[in-house]
């Protein structure tokens, strides 16, 4: 309506915020629709470079990313920090919108400025789901970051023992070793002694072991 009476409709609010991403972040498929019909920017970004594709893909509102990249949205755009919205997507432990962004030319492979890949910040956080989705879509478990830290470290480090057995299955190198000399068993031992409770204990005793049987086998 207000794109009607010759609002400007890429105009942003206090915050940043374009009527575009409004209407993405909420699931608005409709309103969003109109406003890209009338000449909304479909990469319009906020001042931390954020983009409605980013917003629609850590929601994990798959009809809305694709509209938008039916509209051209480009999935490997990143904001101020190198995120896509692929690492967006798998901040919000969306596997299905991972599939699709990547279906779409999404790079599995991306990596922030800081140089961390986005399958090393899923693994980290335990998202299973999500770090098969980045693997099936071509992610690579050998990559590292400029310190030499990969997926199967961040995986031992955070505690996730499931998580560390499919990267192995997946061939992720369980005596690869960082900047430092650490490997994967290293990360683990390092990730207990926070001491994070009972049932993180645990868990990290079963990612040492998860490498040990990884380690047997290799």
């Amino acid at each position: 309506m207000l794109a009607r009476a010759g609002a400007d409709v890429n105009a942003m609010d206090s915050q940043g915020w374009t009527s575009v991403m409004a209407a993405a972040s909420g699931g608005h498929r409709e309103a969003l629709q109109a406003l890209l019909d009338r000449g909304a920017k479909v990469d319009g970004a906020n001042d931390r470079g954020r983009t409605a594709l980013m917003s629609a893909s850590y929601a994990g509102l798959e009809g809305v990313c694709r509209l938008l990249l039916e509209k051209g949205a480009d999935p490997n755009v990143k904001d101020g920090d190198g995120w896509t919205a692929v690492r967006w997507a798998a901040k919000g432990n969306r596997a299905r919108a991972v599939h699709l962004l990547c279906r779409w030319g999404g790079d599995p492979n991306s990596k922030d400025y800081e140089g961390w890949h986005t399958l090393m910040a899923a693994s980290l956080e335990g998202h299973g789901e999500v770090v098969r989705a980045l693997v099936e879509e071509g992610a690579d478990v050998a990559a590292s970051d400029r310190e030499g830290n990969t997926a199967l470290m961040t995986a031992a480090y955070g505690g996730h023992p499931e998580t560390v057995r499919y990267l192995i299955r997946s061939g992720a190198d369980v005596r690869a070793l960082d900047s430092q000399k650490r490997s994967a068993k290293d990360w683990a031992v390092e990730g207990r002694s926070e001491n994070r409770g009972r049932t993180f204990r645990t868990d990290q005793f079963n990612v040492v072991l998860a490498l040990l049987e990884g380690a047997a086998r290799g």
